[in-house]
């Protein structure tokens, strides 16, 4: 649809001197963030209800949900007695008419083949939902969790494991999306890098461990327990080995073209059962958002995992690149 004077509900050109936001803009903007926040097939609150939170008039409100459904960003279906149920939306459009600001996501640094197809794959579905959106990338799911609690970021994707942990520690995040076991941390891409083979390293060992990333420091522990533990940033870890500040780490197969025969580094598989028991356990991805913001659940809801995956897959196997 063509936008007109009577149907356009984004905000208008910032380059002049901004404008007070009427009324029916205001109950706008708050519709478009009720229906975001609503499940499909959920009811919205009713019209008294509305007018209420909005503090504006019923014909304002009234107004502001015809203005919505007939520019086909929402589809309700009213009944009396029964409420208003959200049959669909474009998501998209309502963010933008909400006054929302762009989504950010927040994902591990794209240094492996599997990173970097979920990134590729959330961002093809970002882009299919028309939410305007950035991701951004750093190492540590603490931190990626803490930038989520404090609205840094809308999103996190994590391992699962350390999403279970955080969310049970940290009452304002929840896990909103897990994938499927072995798209986080493909089978056998978690093993141990160090400057030299096993047997010729002895046992007074410094065990490299990235002290903000739960999946690093849970692993590191289990594969060398009781050893020395120096902290050392996960991206830091062969760096750390070449310049003799740590013996070994645990380490995940990466895509960087790291050439660790150059740096005259070695890897073998994780020893210990218990590390390769957490090693299997924390092998599935998961997204977790603030447990109030209901406008980035709803959005969460829509993404279609499986376009997700399939576009991951493709990129693994190099028949797609990767786009993030």
């Amino acid at each position: 649809m063509e936008p007109n004077a009577a149907t356009d509900l984004r905000p208008g050109p910032t380059n002049s001197s901004p404008r007070a936001e009427t009324a029916q803009q205001r109950a706008t903007a708050s519709i478009a963030r009720t229906i975001l926040g609503t499940k499909i097939g959920g009811r919205l609150p009713n019209v008294d209800d509305l007018r209420s939170t909005i503090g504006v008039g019923a014909g304002t409100v009234q107004k502001a949900l015809q203005d919505l459904q007939s520019s086909g960003w929402a589809v309700l279906d009213s009944k009396p007695r029964q409420g208003t149920a959200l049959v669909s939306r474009q998501s998209g459009e309502l963010w933008r008419t909400a006054g929302l600001p762009t989504l950010t996501a927040l994902l591990p640094l794209p240094n492996s083949w599997e990173f970097q197809g979920l990134a590729t794959g959330l961002r093809a579905e970002l882009d299919r939902l028309g939410i305007p959106s950035t991701l951004l990338y750093g190492h540590g799911s603490e931190q990626r969790a803490a930038a989520v609690e404090n609205g840094i970021a809308h999103f996190a994707l994590m391992s699962l494991g350390a999403a279970d942990s955080l969310t049970a520690s940290h009452s304002g995040v929840v896990t909103q999306i897990v994938l499927p076991a072995g798209t986080y941390y493909a089978p056998d891409s978690v093993l141990v890098i160090a400057k030299a083979p096993r047997h010729e390293l002895g046992e007074d060992l410094r065990i490299g461990v990235d002290p903000f990333s739960i999946d690093h420091a849970l692993l590191s522990k289990a594969e060398f327990p009781g050893y020395r533990y120096v902290d050392v940033s996960y991206a830091q870890v062969p760096s750390a080995l070449t310049l003799g500040i740590i013996d070994a780490a645990v380490w995940h197969r990466t895509a960087l073209g790291l050439s660790l025969d150059d740096r005259g580094l070695v890897t073998w598989p994780l020893e210990n059962s218990e590390a390769r028991a957490l090693s299997s356990g924390i092998d599935a991805g998961a997204i977790i958002s603030r447990a109030d913001d209901a406008a980035t659940q709803s959005v969460l809801a829509e993404i279609d995992t499986e376009r997700v995956l399939a576009l991951q897959r493709d990129v693994v196997a190099g028949d797609v690149l990767p786009l993030y």
